[in-house]
């Protein structure tokens, strides 16, 4: 993998909305493809990876979960000088500003 700065860099430059993930996902499996025994994209776009351990059974397992959509805001209208906000993803409305 890349230096974590990089990384983090290349995956939060790329757009990830909600239902729109492939970029970030298309990364994560370039990313990890060398560091894991299977990747699998379920049928919603999850991406899956496996990397079986070396030692003896019972051996202890991790999992890492984390979402790679990115939540957003899209313009849906103009009202006079305003404009009207729809969520993608689900925005805490508390965090628009101008908006109480």
């Amino acid at each position: 993998m890349s230096e974590p700065v990089t990384f983090l860099k290349q995956l939060i430059s790329l757009a990830g909305l909600s239902g729109y993930e492939a970029p970030v996902r298309e990364l994560l499996e370039a990313t990890w493809r060398p560091l894991v025994d299977e990747l699998q994209v379920s049928r919603l776009g999850s991406l899956h990876a496996l990397r079986r351990g070396a030692a003896s059974e019972p051996r202890p397992a991790l999992m890492y979960a984390a979402h790679m959509d990115a939540i957003g805001m899209m313009v849906s209208g103009l009202l006079e000088d305003f404009l009207r906000i729809s969520e993608v993803g689900g925005v805490d409305p508390r965090s628009w500003r101008g908006s109480w």
